[in-house]
């Protein structure tokens, strides 16, 4: 089994590098502990590498390094006073996709993300409190996205990506003050819309 899988993947080539940056409209579900919430507007940046499969094609494996920006809003009234608090995740990405040659103007693809979280922090008017050790510092997600004009210099990606894990763990107690268990809460949920810029080409690619 192991011979085989060396001689399918040994037969590879990197097709293209891109440089990739956009907006995210970023938002999180499973979040017990908070009445309502507000997406974010936010960004990402990275370099995104596709790599042949001469054996599977027109499959070829997308890998992908990005920074990227997560969070949402959330409004409390304390009296008369309405605040808003704004929570903002810093996140370094590893993504791995199975992607498809469509067309040579379009290209889908399905994969895993894995990212390293960076810093947390509370935004509250202009006050800053960092909260990194509160979350996972660890969050694995599904994303399925498009590449648009992807045979041009120049193209257009748009991506939906999801947590698959929890990011926040936490002791819940009753009102006299006994544990009742750990809840788990805080999934991301992002759009991307992205343009990939086309560094280099190293194999033809229609």
């Amino acid at each position: 089994m192991k011979a085989l899988l060396l001689v399918l993947l040994l037969p590879t080539s990197l097709l293209a590098q891109h440089l990739r940056g956009g907006l995210m409209y970023t938002d999180v579900y499973n979040v017990p502990f908070v009445d309502g919430h507000l997406p974010k507007l936010r960004y990402t940046l990275g370099l995104s590498f596709d790599i042949d499969l001469p054996v599977w094609d027109p499959y070829f494996l997308r890998a992908e390094t990005r920074y990227a920006e997560k969070g949402y809003r959330t409004q409390v009234n304390e009296g008369s006073v309405q605040r808003d608090f704004q929570l903002e995740f810093y996140y370094i990405y590893q993504t791995f996709a199975a992607a498809y040659k469509l067309t040579p103007k379009v290209t889908p693809y399905l994969g895993l993300e894995f990212g390293a979280l960076v810093r947390t922090q509370l935004k509250s008017g202009n006050r800053y409190i960092n909260i990194k050790g509160t979350y996972h510092p660890v969050d694995l997600g599904f994303l399925a996205g498009v590449q648009f004009f992807s045979n041009s210099p120049v193209s257009l990606d748009i991506r939906a990506a999801t947590s698959v894990i929890p990011n926040l763990t936490y002791e819940s107690f009753d009102d006299f003050g006994n544990p009742r268990g750990r809840i788990r809460g805080v999934n991301h949920l992002t759009l991307e819309v992205a343009a990939m810029i086309r560094m280099f080409k190293l194999r033809y690619q229609q």
